[in-house]
């Protein structure tokens, strides 16, 4: 049987070179953070930068590994 880990969630913003995406930061203990991009920020900032949403998910999963 697992124990169930209690976990802090939080919302972040991160600069990309797109602009600001909006991310759901969970802090777990003795463990790195995960961070997971919100849809809607992604589809709005490709919008206003004419490039595709999957280009900007993808530049924010690499700005959240140098952090």
């Amino acid at each position: 049987e697992h124990a169930q880990v209690m976990r802090s969630r939080k919302i972040v913003d991160i600069q990309t070179k797109y602009g600001v995406v909006k991310c759901k930061k969970g802090d777990f203990p003795r463990i790195a953070s995960i961070y997971s991009p919100e849809y809607e920020s992604c589809k709005e900032v490709a919008l206003a930068a004419s490039v595709p949403v999957r280009e900007v998910y993808l530049e924010v999963i690499a700005q959240c590994r140098n952090l």
